[in-house]
């Protein structure tokens, strides 16, 4: 295995820093599959065309444009990074030359994340008893936690530590790193889960994190 998903497995075996995975997939978990639209745990928001990020200097970072039941996900200077198709029950993702960069799958009541050459499993995410949400790791290790505050979400690491913070004011949605550095935000209509998924370190392409951002953004369709 090559690629992005040879660095995947090469970090499992490290304990460090895992962030807003839970985040990004808390709402997706509970739905029947991928091919309808997600029964949100957060109130569904009316789809935008097209989702704006900045970066802490303003600056467009990302785009995220909706099409049909795909989406497409561009950088600062609107080049295509990646391409996300829905068909039955699988998500797949595709680089701008149609390369398959892997599959996210809802399966069993946990969304997984498979890769592009053998569908082997790389991580999942379920709900605890308790109502909080875990990140495993293929062997069934828990590597994170996701806990819900007033202010937004606060992802927590193997060892309880919060890593990353999710904050709405005022209408905008920001995204912040634990030292409180400005990542990544936005004034437009995106569930919070949805901006944390921008912080998937462990998971080393923005390309595969776009994915679970618009996954955890469907909402009613135009």
């Amino acid at each position: 295995m090559t690629g992005i998903f040879l660095m995947i497995k090469r970090l499992r075996s490290v304990s460090s820093v895992v962030v807003v995975a839970i985040a990004c997939m808390l709402q997706v978990v509970a739905v029947s599959g991928l091919a309808g639209e997600p029964q949100l745990a957060e109130k569904p928001l009316p789809r935008e065309d097209k989702i704006k990020f900045k970066d802490g200097a303003g600056e467009t970072a990302l785009s995220l444009k909706f099409k049909g039941d795909g989406a497409k996900l561009t950088d600062g200077d609107d080049k295509e990074l990646a391409r996300y198709t829905r068909s039955d029950d699988k998500l797949k993702i595709k680089d701008d030359k149609d390369k398959v960069l892997g599959y996210i799958v809802n399966h069993d009541g946990a969304l997984r994340l498979l890769s592009p050459e053998d569908e082997s499993e790389l991580f999942l995410v379920e709900r605890a008893k308790n109502g909080d949400w875990t990140l495993k790791d293929a062997g069934g290790v828990r590597v994170a936690a996701f806990r819900r505050r007033d202010s937004g979400f606060v992802v927590e690491d193997a060892q309880d530590k919060v890593r990353h913070t999710v904050a709405v004011k005022s209408g905008k949605s920001t995204l912040r790193d634990a030292s409180g550095k400005v990542l990544y935000q936005t004034k437009e209509e995106v569930t919070p889960s949805a901006v944390g998924c921008l912080a998937l370190d462990v998971l080393p392409d923005v390309r595969i994190r776009g994915a679970f951002l618009f996954l955890l953004n469907q909402g009613e369709k135009k």
